[in-house]
């Protein structure tokens, strides 16, 4: 299922991304090893199914929005257009995906 998703905690928004197959991604996501996004202990996870011509400026927007710390200063292969990745760093405006608390 393709589409834009969030992990957290109670603190803080740790991650937004957008994928082709979101639950592919959470489960890669939980098998890494000690990672930046492992150390912030994720407990919650969000997502909204969205079209792949509408995801990079949906995450872009989320990422400006929330601030999650793992997208800090990350930018894609696809935000230089290069091709889908699913990390990126820009963009606001509200959505289902809301800060934690």
């Amino acid at each position: 299922m393709p589409g834009v998703y969030g992990l957290s905690n109670a603190r803080e928004w740790i991650f937004v991304s957008g994928t082709d197959d979101i639950r592919a991604a959470l489960l890669g996501h939980l098998q890494e090893g000690n990672t930046t996004l492992k150390s912030r202990a994720p407990t919650g996870f969000t997502f909204e199914i969205c079209h792949p011509s509408q995801r990079a400026a949906r995450v872009s927007r989320l990422v400006a929005e929330l601030s999650p710390v793992c997208n800090r200063g990350i930018v894609s292969k696809d935000a230089r257009g290069e091709g889908e990745k699913n990390y990126l760093w820009a963009g606001a405006s509200p959505g289902i995906l809301r800060p934690p608390g």
